[in-house]
Parts: C-alpha cells; sequence; structure tokens
C-alpha cells in the first residue's frame, strides 16, 4: 500500500507526521514507459501510444485511478498545444529483418501496442504474413483496435485470433 493510500485512508496518522518529514515519505513519481503504437509509414509526424486507464481499488476497497494514465486521459490537445515529456530507448522485442518473413504475434491487452506498429509498418509495405494472437477481457471494452484490425482480416493482411477472458466467463454462466 502507498503511503499517499495510508495517509488518505487514514487521515488521523497524517496529523503525527510533522509536515516537514512529509515529502521524505512521499517519494518522486517514477516515470512510466509506454510502447510506442504506431508506425511512422502509416501515420506521417506522429507517435501513438495506446494507453488504458487504470481503475482498481485499495484493500479498503476505495476506488483509485493511475496516476499517469488518468493524466493522459485528461488531457485535451482539442483546446490547446499540449506537452507531454517523453524520452525513446531501445525496445526489447525483435521482429525479422527480411520484411516477407512471416510473423506469428501475441499481444495481451494494451501489450498489443507495438504489434499494432509492426502490423501498420508491414501493411504499408504491402506485407501480408502477419499473425495475431490478441487477449483481453472483455471485447466490448478492452479490444481496442478493433476498428483497425478487422478491416485488415477481410482484405488478407491479418490473420487474427482472439480471446476474450470475462466474456467467456459470462458464456458459462448463461450455458448453466
Amino acid at each position: 500500500m502507498l503511503v499517499l493510500q495510508v495517509l488518505q485512508d487514514f487521515p488521523g496518522v497524517g496529523q503525527l507526521v510533522p509536515f516537514e518529514y512529509l515529502f521524505d515519505l512521499i517519494g518522486p513519481i517514477q516515470p512510466r514507459a509506454f510502447s510506442i503504437a504506431s508506425s511512422l509509414m502509416a501515420h506521417k509526424d506522429e507517435v501513438q501510444l495506446l494507453v488504458a486507464v487504470v481503475h482498481y481499488k485499495t484493500k479498503l476497497h476505495r476506488p483509485r485511478q493511475g496516476l499517469c494514465s488518468s493524466w493522459l486521459a485528461r488531457l485535451r490537445p482539442d483546446q490547446g498545444a499540449v506537452t507531454v515529456p517523453v524520452w525513446v530507448r531501445k525496445g526489447t522485442i525483435r521482429f525479422p529483418k527480411s520484411p516477407r518473413t512471416p510473423v506469428i504475434m501475441v499481444g495481451p491487452g494494451t501489450g498489443c501496442a507495438p504489434f499494432r506498429s509492426f502490423i501498420q509498418e508491414r501493411v504499408a509495405n504491402n506485407v501480408s504474413a502477419n499473425v495475431l494472437f490478441y487477449g483481453c477481457r472483455c471485447e466490448s471494452k478492452d479490444f481496442f483496435c478493433r476498428g483497425e484490425w478487422l478491416p485488415l482480416v477481410k482484405i488478407g493482411q491479418l490473420q487474427l485470433f482472439t480471446a476474450f477472458s470475462r466474456d467467456q466467463i459470462r458464456l458459462q454462466e448463461a450455458l448453466l
């Protein structure tokens, strides 16, 4: 449990902590890493991220949101310029050197971001040997790239296999 959550959940404890010690208890915010989810061949002069807003409950069942994901969700670029500090570091996924080599990708939830960019890159180069196994909780809420991937399936540029874990539970309950 984070120190800040303890202070929020137990306000009396916060009164016992001298103000000058408060910033020693609450450390600096750690940077968040997100995978690039777009190809420059598909989206020139743009870098896209795939970010799901994190919602959870504390052990005392109090609702919380992810710090960075909820901040990003609140940004309104349509109301003026927005600056987001970023850095780029070399990724750990290695794709084939030859663009003609067929690929099989497995991506859960927002973990599919690098595969989205790779698929965009290959489609822009008219490479169709792309197979993606994608899984998430609910098709209606978490199938982030549905509108992009299903048309690629129809034109033969992507083979897509999906699994929706919470939908399966609902299906099993309905069958009982």
